[in-house]
């Protein structure tokens, strides 16, 4: 393999990695921001399902 089609794979393989590397970033990022968004709201939810904030940790 010639060193012009070594560098086009290289940079290939470099194009796949970032948006590969970025979506991983982002699933790894969504379950804390998930829980700190919705811990805050648990008096509300217990009052919205008429129930204890033991029964809203149920849902």
């Amino acid at each position: 393999m010639t060193q012009a089609a070594t560098d086009r794979t290289d940079d290939q393989v470099g194009l796949i990695r970032r948006p590969l590397l970025l979506t991983l970033a982002l699933l790894a990022a969504v379950a804390p921001l998930s829980t700190d968004l919705y811990l805050p709201a648990f008096p509300v939810m217990a009052d919205a399902l008429a129930t204890t904030e033991t029964g809203a940790q149920l849902t």
